[in-house]
């Protein structure tokens, strides 16, 4: 801030009312940029789906209340009181289960303890009883999803934005300020009756999660698509509208609502901006007042968390063209070591292009012994390159101190060579990815090339034919002793 301001302060010359006027003064003249904006988000959410949804339950909870059942033999050993239907298999098992026979008078009659009775269930395992239990399962999940989105978003909002950006100079000292304020309010959406409505239809599914008809089901498997259309499934209206919604909320992959977003600018009168100079101003002499109250103690504090970061200049001449010595003083992974490369390469590169002429280009053998050139060149840099950044720094890792025994130096030898030695490995396995990358990109490549032969020979093919209807043409409509019919190959 300004000295002279701070020297007043400190000797309590200046007021805050005129300390005030004078940042205002300050602020007023400076770069001011205001924006203030409102928005607003609106929910449109589709009921169509949910329509949809609505009546095709009702078919649902026809089929809940009224399923569809078949009936099935079932054969059970009861005692004889309670047997209702017998029949020759009851004849049988008494015959093969004698200790279920009380007794056999002279005449021969018997007297069962137990039989093998006979009884008509009816069974609501159908498969399309099942198509429906499996729908009920899918439609509370797909309702869920749902309700638990619209839920949170289907409130409108309105929204405030208030940004200033200001720079001013007092006295010696320049000054930014920022401001950035957000009013976000709730409003009144119609998406609330559409919430509602789908309230009800959970419900309604909740309940026919709790019938008979669901709890009879729940041993059985569920249904996995796709759906067999059967006889009562096609035929059956209630049925049929069943299937017709699970095909609906299969194929239904959206949330179901939509967001509009509108915005628009409001504009600043002078009385606005004399306000919002204001703010900007007592914040500043709050500021101003708090730094010189308090700065004694302030200028106690020590500073923390200095770091110095050095630079290196780089010289390009320094670099050894081969990798000599001078290549070894670069630090692995800095700058150097990537220029040296990126050197290296365009080295190689123009030394490939200067042999190579315009004949060259032409001359298949000369353009294949020019790239195993230029690819030999690259490997060579290339494995050089790996081979120092593994040697140097598994030897910078273990390296011995001169104090060392000799039997501490092999040791550290040996750890070296065994790091460089899975270094090798991992390398290996790098190239073997990479061959197979380039045989996968080389059958595409003579895929392509395949492709536009076939492409050629047909468009010449074509050509071809239309030159022989020409001809056909042209001998029909000439007189035939100005004409020789036979083509260049009867001839020959």
């Amino acid at each position: 801030m300004d000295k002279e301001i701070l020297r007043a302060e400190l000797k309590s010359e200046i007021t805050d009312e005129l300390l005030y006027n004078i940042l205002k003064e300050n602020i007023a003249a400076g770069n001011n940029k205001l924006a203030q904006t409102v928005s607003e988000e609106v929910i449109t959410v589709d009921s169509d789906w949910l329509d949809t949804i609505a009546a095709y339950l009702l078919s649902v909870e026809k089929i809940v209340l009224n399923p569809k059942t078949f009936i099935k033999d079932v054969r059970e050993v009861v005692p004889v009181e309670k047997a209702r239907r017998v029949d020759a298999e009851s004849i049988r098992y008494l015959a093969s289960h004698s200790e279920d026979i009380r007794r056999i008078d002279r005449r021969g009659n018997v007297e069962p303890i137990r039989v093998l009775a006979k009884a008509m269930q009816e069974d609501l395992a159908t498969y399309e009883n099942r198509v429906v239990y499996t729908l009920l399962h899918r439609l509370k999940v797909f309702l869920e999803e749902r309700y638990n989105s619209l839920k949170e978003t289907v409130t409108d909002f309105e929204t405030t934005n208030l940004k200033m950006d200001s720079g001013f100079n007092i006295g010696k000292a320049s000054v930014s300020y920022r401001l950035d304020m957000e009013i976000r309010q709730r409003k009144d959406s119609s998406g609330k009756e559409i919430l509602e409505r789908l309230e009800e239809v959970r419900h309604r599914v909740r309940i026919l999660c709790n019938t008979p008809f669901f709890r009879s089901l729940s041993s059985t498997k569920l249904i996995i698509p796709p759906i067999q259309r059967t006889n009562l499934l096609v035929g059956n209206p209630d049925y049929n509208n069943a299937y017709r919604l699970w095909l609906f909320i299969s194929a239904f992959r959206t949330i179901g609502y939509s967001v509009a977003v509108s915005s628009k600018d409001l504009p600043f009168d002078n009385d606005y901006f004399d306000d919002l100079t204001g703010v900007v101003a007592e914040s500043l002499k709050v500021l101003i007042k708090n730094n010189v109250l308090r700065a004694e103690q302030y200028k106690g504090i020590k500073l923390t968390g200095r770091k110095v970061k050095r630079y290196t200049a780089y010289k390009k001449s320094a670099l050894d063209t081969g990798a000599g010595a001078e290549y070894n003083k670069l630090v692995l992974g800095g700058d150097g070591i990537n220029q040296y490369y990126y050197e290296k390469m365009k080295a190689l590169v123009k030394s490939v292009s200067k042999k190579s002429t315009a004949k060259d280009v032409e001359d298949i053998k000369r353009i294949n012994a020019n790239f195993r050139r230029f690819y030999k060149g690259l490997s060579k840099i290339n494995n050089a390159l790996l081979y120092d950044i593994m040697k140097l720094g598994a030897e910078e890792k273990y390296k011995s101190a001169p104090a060392d025994t000799v039997l501490k130096k092999k040791q550290n030898e040996l750890k070296a060579q065994r790091e460089i030695s899975k270094k090798y490995s991992l390398l290996v396995e790098l190239k073997e990815a990479e061959l197979e990358s380039l045989k996968a990109k080389e059958l595409s490549i003579k895929q392509k090339l395949r492709k536009l032969e076939v492409d050629v020979e047909a468009r010449l093919y074509k050509e071809k034919q239309k030159k022989i209807l020409k001809t056909k043409k042209f001998v029909k409509d000439a007189p035939p002793q100005e004409i020789d019919l036979k083509s260049d190959e009867d001839k020959e």
